[in-house]
């Protein structure tokens, strides 16, 4: 597995960088050579934060760890546990994909018992239809404040695309937009 680095307010050194390169070690038996994984540690307040993800090539899958922690290499293996669990929940999910058989070594990935597949089956509860109205992006932000939901779905005045504004755990806002 091929890892990049990347650091925000924090300063990356090599021996870091080694570190968590070990403890990420543990996911190579479950990824072939050509799987890069994007590692960004940064530092928050007093705690430090990792944040680990792995697109599975070809597929349009995503695994991705987000930890919080007083010590960086105990957020990395917090990251590190979850995207093991994800590995093992989704196995059979993901080896349906076309493509992720290329990238992934299921033979490594224990199956998860029967019980634990029951609790994690999606149940679509509700199906709500909702009239998407054309405005601006700032419209939009104005509009799911007063609703106070943390996303909005609305349609671009500008790019005529569907699109999602939502709030960050920054504090500030996002926007998905579709890409073709």
């Amino acid at each position: 597995m091929k890892v990049t680095f990347y650091g925000k307010n924090i300063n990356l050194r090599e021996n870091t960088k080694l570190d968590v390169q070990k403890k990420l070690s543990r996911l190579d038996k479950y990824f072939s050579q050509d799987v890069e994984a994007k590692v960004t540690l940064s530092q928050e307040g007093t705690s430090m934060r990792a944040e680990i993800t792995i697109p599975i090539p070809g597929s349009g899958t995503i695994l991705r760890a987000d930890q919080h922690d007083e010590n960086l290499l105990d957020a990395v293996d917090a990251c590190v546990a979850g995207l093991v669990s994800q590995i093992r929940k989704y196995k059979t999910k993901l080896e349906k994909k076309r493509y992720a058989s290329e990238s992934i070594r299921f033979s490594a990935i224990e199956d998860v018992p029967k019980e634990e597949v029951a609790q994690d089956e999606h149940d679509i509860a509700r199906v709500k239809e909702l009239e998407v109205m054309p405005m601006s992006p700032e419209e939009a932000i104005d509009q799911m404040e007063l609703l106070g939901h943390d996303f909005f779905l609305f349609l671009n005045m500008e790019t005529e695309s569907i699109c999602c504004v939502y709030r960050r755990k920054a504090g500030n806002y996002g926007m998905l937009v579709p890409k073709r």
